[in-house]
């Protein structure tokens, strides 16, 4: 199954490089190769990753995780493929500033929580540990990179100021994200049954930890940057969709459904969701 997923992830790289080789324009120089690479293997595996995260596959992740929490990474991992998807359609440098920081904001603080205080947690006898670490490695160093350094591919377009309604919900995103995300971080094992699912597993909290971050973050630029607000709210609602479904997943085996993560993710993607549909003619939305 693993040399199969090795396999599929090298085809979607190529297949989604190509893509975004076309929309590429002039023809990108090697630092703008490795960009389109960085994160076609970043949309292809979040994609890919998903399937077997949601299933819950025990070889597809480097440290055991409890099935919720499998599934919201699954839920990470898609929002990741569709705001790759779309960043790499219009890879101009806003789009890949926005791509790379999410990346970065995801990866950086959990490689470095793990080098600090999780190694313990890796069975270093699975193919999966050292294939985590050469996977994980490059691409944070990469996206730390192009985060100081955005690349442009293509020209930038001006746009129209978003509307009232999406610069709220970003704001209310990056309140509530942000301090949500930097809670579970910082202090895994927090007293509020509703919000720390997993006390006694601060990898795992951790691991849920930065995409609240990265939902903050994409908050952040979509802000400064009217261009990136459909992007910012694509990543929302795909994110929101598929964590709801995650939670509720969790009637399948009798297992007590989370209402503060159904109400805040579920809320969030619909709200996304609906802004997108109603500004859908906004080049800005």
């Amino acid at each position: 199954w693993q040399i199969l997923a090795l396999a599929l992830l090298v085809i979607g790289t190529l297949a989604v490089w190509r893509m975004a080789r076309s929309k590429a324009s002039p023809t990108p120089a090697a630092e703008g190769q490795l960009a389109l690479v960085l994160f076609s293997a970043m949309t292809t595996g979040g994609f890919l990753g998903g399937l077997a995260w949601w299933a819950d596959y025990p070889a597809s992740f480097a440290w055991d995780l409890p099935p919720l929490a499998s599934r919201l990474l699954a839920s990470a991992g898609w929002a990741y493929a569709a705001a790759g998807l779309y960043g790499l359609s219009r890879p101009d440098r806003e789009h890949m500033r926005l791509l790379a920081v999410l990346l970065a904001v995801y990866l950086a603080p959990l490689a470095l929580a793990i080098a600090g205080l999780h190694l313990d947690r890796f069975d270093w006898q699975a193919a999966i540990t050292p294939a985590f670490f050469a996977i994980v490695l490059p691409m944070t160093l990469g996206a730390l990179w192009f985060s100081v350094r955005p690349i442009a591919l293509a020209p930038d377009v001006k746009t129209p100021a978003a509307g009232p309604l999406p610069r709220t919900f970003l704001m209310v995103s990056l309140v509530a994200f942000g301090a949500w995300g930097l809670a579970i971080f910082t202090l895994p094992d927090g007293p509020v049954k509703a919000v720390w699912l997993w006390p006694t597993d601060p990898l795992t909290s951790r691991l849920i930890g930065v995409m609240l971050l990265a939902l903050a973050s994409a908050s952040i630029m979509a802000r400064r940057e009217n261009r990136l607000t459909r992007a910012a709210l694509l990543f929302h609602a795909v994110y929101g969709f598929c964590a709801l479904a995650a939670v509720l997943w969790n009637l399948t085996s009798g297992m007590p459904v989370p209402l503060f993560y159904a109400a805040m993710l579920g809320g969030t993607g619909l709200a996304a969701a609906l802004i997108l549909a109603k500004d859908r003619g906004n080049p800005a939305v």
